[in-house]
């Protein structure tokens, strides 16, 4: 009977030359940005109605990713329980990193979500209080690149934050429109 090996010395070899040459966190990075232009791009456009107000939502791609997330972090973090007793403290830094990003993540996609009408806009967020924000009060715009969100800045409320993964942001963009206020790189 004859068994293939996957993981044999020349697979090991060629996995360390790939982590040693930062090739694995180029390729990481590229992969995340792909990702997230991805999700970003599956985003509706338009909000959905509930009652009288308009909703910003993450969509169910972005919630499934995010569970996916989780899943993949458990995986991470039980593998560092099994790491060897030179590389444990590390392995569980790693773990639990990846764990407490990952819960974070599923929080937020959720539990965030916006809504707005003809005079107020409506946020919802486990990270604050919720707030109920009159048009009037915004006073700029901004777009963060690193984060990928856009920031509306308020005269006394903070800021309000969107992510280009939420779902209605074209509804939102018509909106602001009609006030003036400028949305958009």
């Amino acid at each position: 009977m004859c068994r293939v090996r996957l993981w044999n010395c020349e697979n090991i070899k060629m996995l360390a030359v790939f982590n040693t040459t930062g090739i694995g966190g180029i390729l990481g990075a590229i992969l995340a940005t792909i990702l997230l232009t991805w999700l970003a791009t599956r985003a509706q456009r338009n909000a959905k109605m509930v009652g009288d107000k308009k909703v910003l939502a993450y969509g169910l791609l972005v919630r499934v990713f995010g569970w996916v997330f989780l899943i993949i972090s458990w995986f991470i973090a039980y593998t560092a329980s099994r790491a060897s007793a030179n590389q444990i403290v590390i392995a569980w830094c790693v773990g639990i990193a990846f764990l407490l990003m990952s819960l974070a993540l599923v929080v937020e996609v959720h539990f965030v979500r916006i809504l707005f009408n003809d005079e107020f806009i409506y946020t919802f967020s486990p990270w604050r209080p919720s707030r109920k924000i009159p048009w009037t009060a915004i006073s700029s715009y901004a777009f963060s690149d690193l984060n990928k969100w856009h920031i509306l800045k308020t005269t006394s409320y903070g800021n309000i934050r969107l992510s280009i993964l939420l779902s209605g942001l074209g509804t939102f963009s018509q909106e602001l429109e009609k006030r003036k206020i400028s949305f958009g790189k």
